[in-house]
């Protein structure tokens, strides 16, 4: 009898090592890897939201700026800004883009306005502190998109495809990963840089109007992402919460450099600038995702860096280039 007693009493306390384990994992940022962990603490913040937005009776609520984009500016600061504009450049033409350019422009910001039809149209962002609260977030809603397209989608079909080496399997599913990422934000880019002034590579827009500092919301949201994405995967190789691969070092640089661009960029306000290279960047790397391991990698490599270096070039030439005088003016043209 005691035998009994002593299990009934035993039993309220079992859940007490799971819920131990589970902040113990938290802490120890196995989240990083484990989808399950992280969806569950990504649902902690959510819920915390809904608490403090629908059933306690307070003005602020602490989990908003983990969810959503902070600092929106009010439309008289935003309008002050519009009608200073034309003090630091011309308007923007786009009669020199070509017809695929200029469909493909129509076509995205025709979505926009499908998908969002009551948007304010002077609706901007500033910066701030509580941006990083956002990041943070989304570091754990990509640690559970990476493990679940890895380990439930990309490992299954490899298998599938007779692929039986684990380490092929998960290499497979990195570039599964990657082509996912990648072609998504492809995609994505192309629709936020054709919200400005800079669309399709009109290079000399990116030092008009200088400092960028107030965001359309799809430009700081994508931003952001883009952060989130690469702060993730930093943590999961400088914490060795992974299996070193060989070029170990490299990515480590990598991705460190990547993230101080990302932040430097956003800091000082060269937002235009990032948006360029990110679909620069984004569009070669789906492809080098996808061709990976054929001959045709070297080709797209050398195509997309020669073109990455030439917007480069003409970015700044476009500043620096013209080494006349103040006003020196261009020869008159003879007249015959």
């Amino acid at each position: 009898m005691r035998e009994s007693t002593a299990g009934i009493t035993r039993r309220p306390n079992a859940p007490g090592p799971q819920r131990s384990s589970f902040f113990k994992e938290v802490i120890k940022l196995r989240w990083l890897v484990s989808p399950i962990l992280a969806l569950q603490l990504a649902s902690l913040f959510v819920l915390g939201y809904l608490v403090f937005e629908y059933v306690l009776p307070v003005s602020i609520n602490p989990f908003r700026p983990f969810l959503f984009l902070s600092y929106r500016l009010p439309e008289s600061q935003v309008l002050a800004r519009i009608a200073q504009n034309r003090l630091y450049g011309p308007a923007p033409t786009y009669s020199a883009d070509n017809a695929v350019a200029t469909a493909i422009r129509s076509f995205f910001q025709q979505v926009h306005a499908t998908l969002f039809p009551n948007e304010p149209k002077l609706i901007r962002f500033g910066k701030g502190v509580l941006d990083v609260c956002f990041m943070a977030y989304y570091v754990i809603v990509f640690s559970f998109l990476r493990q679940t397209i890895t380990e439930s989608i990309f490992k299954p079909l490899a298998a599938r495809w007779g692929i039986k080496s684990p380490n092929k399997q998960t290499r497979f599913a990195e570039q599964g990963y990657a082509l996912t990422y990648w072609g998504s934000t492809s995609i994505v880019g192309l629709y936020v840089m054709s919200f400005q002034d800079s669309w399709w590579y009109n290079l000399e827009h990116l030092w008009y109007q200088y400092p960028h500092w107030q965001m359309r919301p799809e430009l700081k949201l994508y931003y952001l992402l883009q952060a989130s994405y690469w702060l993730q995967q930093a943590f999961v190789m400088l914490l060795g919460l992974e299996r070193p691969r060989k070029d170990y070092y490299e990515l480590v640089a990598h991705h460190l450099v990547t993230l101080w661009l990302i932040g430097w960029s956003y800091f000082i306000n060269l937002t235009m600038i990032g948006t360029t290279v990110f679909v620069c960047m984004d569009i070669p790397d789906t492809w080098l995702a996808v061709f990976a391991p054929l001959f045709l990698l070297l080709l797209l490599n050398i195509f997309w860096y020669v073109i990455m270096w030439r917007v480069l070039y003409r970015a700044i030439y476009g500043v620096y280039g013209d080494t006349r005088e103040d006003g020196e003016e261009d020869e008159p043209v003879k007249q015959e």
